[in-house]
């Protein structure tokens, strides 16, 4: 099984630590891919890719993990990249939360990406329910272990929550003066 997990990780979070860590314990994984979100996504960042990487790789050293470059300087949907991915890695599985399963059908090529590619969901906030699970029953597997409670935006919006990450994560943050913790510190 191949595995990727795509996002901004601004900033990665010990929530997405647990999440990978669990994999690794639940599933034979021959590859952790990790497709790191460019500029050219929907979202705006305070934070460059660059940084955002560094950060990724102070707490990801497992030695299945890759960082995929394929979104780094264009995005062009998640089933674009999966196709992508696919030519080189068998048996892929998209890893999100269930915050994001909500927004899939507004997704790129949502139709063929649910159809054609296998996902695990973690529950997140209680939000996988029954009507959920009926609905997206086909190439979907949820996982609804609590251990993912708290989010990158989370943190944005209070620096201050220096628990929620990694203290070399925050190390870093702190010397290259990200997310303007200086005027927000408690």
């Amino acid at each position: 099984m191949n595995i990727v997990f795509g996002g901004s990780f601004n900033p990665v979070t010990k929530a997405h630590k647990q999440i990978i860590d669990y994999c690794f314990r639940k599933f034979k994984i021959s590859n952790f891919i990790i497709v790191l979100a460019g500029t050219t996504y929907y979202k705006e960042y305070n934070v460059s890719y660059e940084s955002r990487k560094a950060m990724l790789k102070l707490v990801l050293k497992r030695k299945k993990i890759i960082f995929s470059p394929i979104e780094e300087k264009e995005y062009h949907g998640t089933y674009n990249t999966l196709v992508s991915l696919s030519k080189t890695y068998k048996d892929i599985h998209f890893l999100l939360g269930a915050d994001q399963l909500l927004k899939i059908n507004d997704w790129i090529d949502s139709t063929k990406l649910i159809n054609e590619f296998k996902f695990i969901v973690f529950n997140r906030d209680n939000i996988i329910n029954e009507e959920i699970k009926n609905k997206y029953n086909r190439n979907f597997l949820f996982i609804n272990n609590p251990i993912y409670k708290f989010s990158s935006s989370l943190y944005r919006e209070n620096p201050s929550l220096i628990d929620i990450i990694d203290k070399r994560v925050y190390k870093y943050i702190k010397d290259y003066n990200l997310y303007d913790i200086s005027k927000k510190e408690v």
